[in-house]
């Protein structure tokens, strides 16, 4: 029966009737009960180390198996951590990718904008020197035909000494009004859009050049102009032939619409809270009604364009110069005018300190 139970592995009960069979055999001879003892105890010892055998094998399959699985678990979970790198490092690729599309679309549209923009300035270029062409051509057209009609008077010889004088002074209103005009127009065209040499100059020494300048155009119209030179502190930073420029065209325009034997003010005021000074040029003159003074720094044109108390023409190219140049130099201008009641420009400018000062 040991046997039996032994050969179906179960051990223990084989273990129990060997157990049993010993006991039994225990009221037998001593010598034989002994000798059957030993026996039994030796067989009892083989099943106890198959049994242990038996089990030691079942846990090292056991650990083989736990091995097993926490390789194939080990090895699943660094292949899923391979492909989630790999699909994080994709998906940064692409969002990377993405950016930089973006920002080539964003500088595409830049560009496409800024072409765009070139494309209307360009446009406006061309429109503003055709209209530039256009206006200096009409304005130059009529003195050229008065002067061309003259001739042919002065080569007949069918005129007075009388009349010959009236086209002398003719045509020298009228060749002085072209020079202004064309220096006007070379000025624009060399510095229209330039960048500024700036330095340190004093406002009464530049208006004296500018006035002295102008002297044979005053005595023309006989009109009394006063430079009162400053008694105050007038440096300033500018580039000077702009602002030469800016003088000439605003006292330029004092003297055209100032009627004869008039008066034209240059006079200096300052504002040591701001650290300003003012450079006023005031006249007697004709005046501007309000519908004029906004729109008196338009670029140019008829709309601007008025016609001196003596007759002399103009363009307003001038005083587009005079914004454009008041801009570039940090000058701010202001106008009081009143119809038959004169006009003052206020120009005023950041007073600069010297190291001698």
């Amino acid at each position: 029966m040991a046997q039996s139970y032994q050969l179906k592995g179960d051990f223990k009960k084989a273990y129990d009737v060997l157990s049993d069979k010993a006991r039994y055999a225990a009221s037998a001879s001593d010598e034989e009960a002994k000798k059957r003892v030993n026996e039994l105890l030796i067989t009892q010892k083989n099943l106890e180390n198959q049994y242990l055998t038996k089990e030691i094998a079942a846990q090292e399959r056991n650990i083989w198996l736990n091995r097993l699985l926490f390789t194939i678990t080990t090895s699943f979970l660094i292949l899923v951590s391979i492909l989630l790198f790999v699909v994080y490092q994709k998906s940064k690729q692409k969002s990377k990718l993405n950016r930089l599309l973006a920002d080539n679309n964003i500088e595409i549209l830049q560009q496409k904008d800024l072409i765009t923009q070139q494309n209307i300035e360009l446009q406006q270029n061309d429109d503003y020197k055709n209209k530039l062409l256009s206006v200096i051509g009409h304005d130059l057209r009529s003195p050229f035909a008065t002067t061309l009609h003259a001739t042919k008077f002065f080569k007949d010889g069918d005129i007075s000494k009388e009349e010959l004088t009236l086209f002398i002074d003719d045509f020298q209103e009228k060749i002085s009004n072209c020079l202004v005009m064309l220096n006007d127009l070379l000025t624009w065209t060399r510095n229209h859009n330039s960048e500024t040499n700036k330095a340190v100059y004093q406002l009464g020494p530049v208006t004296d050049l500018v006035i002295n300048e102008l002297e044979d155009t005053v005595s023309l119209k006989q009109i009394n102009l006063n430079h009162r030179n400053p008694k105050i502190f007038d440096n300033v930073l500018v580039d000077n032939k702009q602002l030469m420029v800016i003088l000439r065209n605003l006292i330029t325009n004092a003297i055209k619409f100032t009627k004869p034997k008039g008066t034209i003010e240059v006079y200096y005021s300052d504002e040591p809270s701001t650290g300003q000074i003012n450079l006023h040029i005031k006249d007697n003159g004709i005046g501007m009604d309000n519908t004029k003074v906004e729109k008196i720094f338009a670029i140019f044109g008829d709309e601007v364009s008025s016609i001196g108390t003596s007759g002399e023409s103009g363009n307003g190219l001038g005083l587009s110069l005079v914004k454009d140049f008041a801009k570039l130099n940090n000058i701010k201008i202001q106008l009081k005018s009143e119809e038959n009641s004169g006009t003052e420009f206020i120009l005023t400018f950041k007073q600069v300190k010297t190291e001698d000062q």
